[in-house]
């Protein structure tokens, strides 16, 4: 093995017993100053070669310690798949795409917060099964089952599809059957009555009976494609004031038979009174619609409303009736559910009665008791509870007048 002697002289270095060295083969006749510096550069070169071996022995060095340490971590097993396969080839599937849809706006006049309702109340159900099922149900006679209808009828509550109306016009029609066309006409307007021509039919007979018509027969002028008839359009145009277009039209229907006879001489009665004004009273409809008993009004031929649908007795308890003929048509809806019994109270106390017997009956035992009351006088209140109690008890009217009155009664502690 080469001495570092060896190497240094392989490198052309020569050492010479005064301590200075030359390069081999060149001569050592030159000045002092160059023979100094070869000198310096040779001691130079020589010292980092001696240093450089125990430098090169040293491991690195790293400011963190446990960097340079080797991983003695055993290596993690091969994953082993206990689940089976997740396709039985290599073949693209089969991707159906079902673009997502923005929730429906709910429909209803009272908040799932004061139901206790859903608001998805239908989901997952067939419309027409629903439809069917609220045309169906039986609640006459059951307060409570009449009660839970009603709030069923008017929750919030979302429609089953975009497209289509059976749920809603569902709960409209039934509403009306009920008697409670106040809240069909709210329920109506607020899904908006112009939608559809389905929607704007039971608007508009609903506002007929309430006396709320000029709105309707507006909104008919503007858009005429949502008349339910011809007789729609002829009546909206006299009660908007255009007479020239009402009597056009009639005319029209006359010349092509576009309406039966007796509705055709009913709107000539009603267009012209000053001409009919000595011909005998029409014949009665056997079921007239809202229109009908609305034109019979006008010409001063009113019909009873008692034998005519529940419907009818709302149109009633407008202040173009009489007291008793509000009152009666009062009770009638009370007993169905569809009137508040407050406002069976406010027309029990509207007035003195005008006679005695039947309902005037009924009227002076409820002013009575509610003297008695006002007076504060525990005997007072005894005398006349029996009396009230007895006309409560009158066939459906049991479950309205108690919840007219205040449960504190005096002296019942």
């Amino acid at each position: 093995m080469p001495t570092r002697r060896g190497l240094l002289r392989r490198a052309g270095v020569s050492f010479f017993s005064s301590g200075q060295s030359v390069p081999s083969g060149r001569s050592a006749t030159r000045g002092p100053s160059v023979t100094r510096g070869l000198f310096c550069a040779r001691a130079l070169l020589l010292t980092s070669f001696l240093c450089a071996g125990p430098v090169a022995a040293q491991a690195p060095l790293t400011v963190i310690d446990w960097l340079g340490q080797p991983d003695s971590t055993a290596p993690l097993p091969k994953t082993v798949l206990l689940e089976p396969p997740v396709t039985g080839s290599a073949a693209r599937p089969h991707i159906v795409v079902t673009p997502l849809q923005a929730l429906l706006p709910p429909i209803g006049l009272v908040p799932p917060a004061a139901t206790g309702l859903p608001i998805d109340l239908w989901r997952g159900s067939d419309p027409q099964d629903i439809a069917d099922l609220i045309h169906r149900v039986s609640v006459q006679g059951n307060p409570a089952m009449q009660s839970l209808l009603f709030t069923l009828l008017l929750s919030e509550s979302r429609p089953l599809q975009a497209e289509g109306d059976k749920v809603l016009l569902a709960r409209l029609d039934r509403l009306i059957t009920l008697g409670a066309t106040d809240p069909a006409q709210a329920l109506v307007e607020h899904a908006g009555p112009t939608a559809t021509a389905s929607r704007f039919r039971r608007w508009f007979f609903t506002t007929l009976l309430s006396g709320d018509e000029d709105r309707a027969c507006a909104s008919l002028i503007a858009f005429p494609y949502l008349a339910p008839d011809y007789r729609a359009r002829i009546f909206c145009a006299a009660r908007r004031g255009d007479w020239p277009t009402a009597a056009l039209m009639l005319e029209s229907a006359h010349a092509l038979d576009l309406m039966p006879k007796e509705q055709l001489a009913l709107l000539d009665r009603f267009l012209n009174p000053d001409i009919f004004e000595l011909a005998p009273p029409l014949p009665l409809p056997i079921k007239p619609d809202p229109l009908t008993f609305r034109l019979y009004e006008a010409i001063g031929e009113r019909l009873p409303t008692a034998p005519l649908p529940r419907a009818f007795s709302a149109a009633d308890l407008r202040d173009v009736a009489g007291w008793k003929a509000q009152l009666e048509a009062a009770e009638r809806l009370t007993r169905a559910g569809a009137l508040n019994p407050n406002q069976l109270l406010g027309l029990y106390t509207d007035r003195s009665p005008a006679a005695s017997g039947g309902i005037w009956d009924r009227v002076a035992a409820v002013q009575h008791f509610e003297a008695a009351l006002n007076s504060a006088s525990s005997d007072a209140v005894a005398n006349a509870l029996p009396a009230v109690w007895q006309a409560g008890h009158w066939p459906g009217l049991k479950s309205g007048l108690p919840i007219s009155f205040p449960p504190n009664l005096p002296g019942s502690n």
